[in-house]
């Protein structure tokens, strides 16, 4: 609830679409995560847990989101996926607390990572002219064909271990 809270809080903020919309988040957890439930998810062609017959889902999401929260407790952040491919990332952030984005993006590149052959790879939305499209350029993502009108897609390959 405290997530839709701040989903409903920051688009007032912004006046425009800057973080998910609340159907985002409502799809993601209550659509797409029921259908990984009971369905074997391939990625890349290659199904992922093949042994497990049944996968509880909302676990495993629910691990993949980092919640910041400012002193009062309030939500001013949180990044996750939408558990629909590997590596995929988004970052929400309330207006004020823009320079939480290193700090989210070190926990997206820690958590969310798609690992093969001991590259990882992740794929972020962002949204174009903010500085967080500023930092992963730094950082060396290079952008993607996006998907989306108002997102940009990016792609960060790390240095092996």
């Amino acid at each position: 609830m405290r997530i839709r809270e701040f989903l409903i809080a920051t688009f007032a903020l912004y006046q425009r679409p800057f973080n998910w919309l609340i159907d985002q988040w409502n799809f993601t957890r209550y659509h797409v995560l029921q259908l990984h439930t009971y369905y074997s998810v391939r990625y890349f062609g290659i199904p992922m847990r093949p042994h497990v017959t049944y996968r509880d889902e909302l676990p495993l999401w629910e691990k993949t989101i980092g919640v910041w929260e400012n002193a009062q407790g309030d939500v001013v952040g949180f990044v996750t996926s939408t558990d629909e491919e590997a590596g995929d990332a988004w970052i929400q952030v309330h207006p004020d607390y823009d320079g939480l984005y290193p700090e989210m993006l070190a926990c997206i590149e820690a958590n969310l990572a798609d690992v093969a052959e001991e590259t990882g790879f992740v794929k972020l939305y962002v949204n174009d002219g903010t500085a967080l499209e500023e930092l992963v350029r730094a950082r060396g993502y290079r952008r993607l064909e996006h998907r989306y009108k108002r997102l940009a897609c990016a792609i960060r390959e790390p240095s092996r271990p």
